[in-house]
């Protein structure tokens, strides 16, 4: 069996997720990648497309915070939902999937950095909670559906003019404690 797939295999731990080389030597995984444990800090192999939903979240399972540090190795396609929550070490969208087809949710993160976004997000985008001070980037994307802002501090969140007819949902908080 290929390095990477083996790797890939051992990092899902699900029997029912596929995970396989295409004719283009590219990495494809079937099935949904959910981590709820604190081992891993990124995505240990390139993942070229994702045929499901990434899920990473902290505050499960007896763990107080999410490991994930970098969107490194990430899906460059992700046909589903990419959901990352209660990741305090994650502070930047660097290495995001530029094509999303569902929801992009990064929320109780410490996300300050939002220029490497998703191209194109189908479903919401949800960045609530985060300690983002540029919000421009959202006006050069394609945001399927409402985008949720609760709880952000950005001087320009009023000037945010998406691409379609979406909503933009709004609670600013002063209080810069995400935690």
């Amino acid at each position: 069996m290929d390095k990477d797939i083996k790797i890939l295999n051992n990092f899902i731990n699900n029997k029912s997720v596929s995970v396989y080389r295409d004719n283009d030597n590219k990495i494809i995984v079937d099935g949904d990648i959910v981590i709820y444990n604190d081992e891993y800090h990124h995505i240990p192999v390139k993942i070229d497309i994702l045929n499901g939903n990434i899920i990473w979240k902290g505050g499960m399972d007896g763990i107080k915070y999410g490991s994930l540090y970098s969107l490194l190795n990430f899906p460059d396609i992700v046909n589903g939902n990419v959901r990352i929550s209660k990741n305090p070490y994650l502070t930047s969208l660097k290495y995001c999937p530029k094509y999303i087809s569902g929801t992009l949710q990064c929320e109780n993160c410490n996300i300050s950095d939002i220029s490497d976004i998703a191209n194109y997000i189908g479903g919401y985008l949800i960045l609530s909670y985060n300690p983002i001070t540029d919000l421009s980037k959202l006006n050069d994307i394609y945001i399927g559906k409402n985008v949720e802002l609760l709880h952000i501090n950005s001087e320009n969140i009023k000037n945010i003019h998406l691409k379609n007819d979406s909503s933009v949902i709004i609670y600013e908080n002063v209080n810069n404690n995400i935690f």
